[in-house]
């Protein structure tokens, strides 16, 4: 076979591996959630590894959608949201990524925060393991220009007359590897869960959280 024959060939290759890769990402944006969907126990994300454990209960996908960091590398963002008499309006802020990076993710901001009421950070590597998590206050009015999925979160509390706005307690958690990054936050209400109960439970979820980031 003569080098330009070669040469011909490998970029054909090359150009159906990219074209595959483009499909495979676009199947997984495709199996993210519409809004009224109801989960109970787990959230499965988009990219077929990362699995969040949730609490006990309904939770119906008030709002999805992707977002880009580069072409490279779309996000699934998602927020469920459970309401119940006992424990108020409860919301979960999912951020996962769906492909494989080429260099891996850079290091967390939320890993390096000062303002939190509580942090625990493990690690925070540039490329690599990343593992912390923590409690912070969370407002959870959803007016003004927000991205899609929040808009679309807005109009399904106004719809089915949750009320939103109120500063929530929240924990959250933070995992990447060389290949996935997960964003988790559970929003309460202070009347449901003050700080010291949140950070009980948080230490209780942190290793079902980071076993469902890791596949298991």
């Amino acid at each position: 076979m003569e080098e330009g024959d070669m040469m011909k060939r490998f970029l054909v290759i090359a150009a159906a591996l990219i074209v595959s890769a483009c499909q495979t990402t676009q199947g997984k944006i495709d199996t993210i959630p519409q809004q009224g969907t109801v989960f109970y126990d787990e959230y499965p994300t988009a990219n077929g590894r990362v699995v969040v454990p949730l609490p006990a209960g309904k939770w119906v996908v008030a709002g999805s959608g992707f977002n880009r960091l580069g072409y490279e590398n779309p996000f699934e963002e998602v927020v469920l949201i459970s309401q119940s008499d006992d424990e108020g309006v409860s919301l979960i802020e999912i951020t996962s990524s769906i492909a494989v990076p080429r260099y891996g993710w850079g290091r967390s901001t939320m890993c390096e925060r000062d303002d939190m009421y509580f942090l625990e950070r493990r690690t925070n590597a540039k490329g690599g393991i990343q593992d912390c998590w923590g409690l912070q206050i969370i407002n959870t009015d959803l007016s003004g220009d927000l991205p899609a999925y929040l808009k679309q979160a807005s109009q399904y509390a106004k719809q089915n007359n949750i009320r939103l706005g109120f500063d929530a307690n929240a924990v959250s958690y933070n995992f990447a590897d060389r290949g996935y990054f997960l964003r988790v936050s559970h929003l309460s209400e202070p009347s449901v869960a003050d700080m010291d109960t949140l950070k009980r439970l948080g230490k209780e979820w942190y290793p079902k959280v980071k076993a469902g980031f890791e596949g298991g």
